[in-house]
């Protein structure tokens, strides 16, 4: 049965090209090019732009420090609430 899903369709062509099974090579890199990338140092921080606990910390106080004034300045002036009705 001919299917519309070129998945399954084109299945048995993509496994009759790679050989035996478990003997997929990526055709990018080389084998001495991927050993030297695992050899490579672990990313830190700087390079993976993650945070760390303190810069969490320091981004949710300014940002509950900034609420907080935000709804002093619209409680004491009500008049700014007028432009969003």
């Amino acid at each position: 049965m001919a299917g519309g899903n070129p998945l399954l369709r084109d299945f048995n062509k993509k496994n009759a090209q790679q050989g035996a099974p478990g003997s997929y090579q990526d055709p990018r890199y080389s084998p001495e090019q991927l050993e030297q990338m695992y050899n490579a140092p672990a990313a830190g921080p700087a390079q993976t732009g993650r945070m760390s606990y303190d810069d969490v910390v320091m981004r949710t106080g300014i940002l509950l420090v900034c609420i907080v004034v935000t709804g002093v300045l619209g409680w004491m002036m009500p008049i700014l609430a007028l432009p969003g009705a």
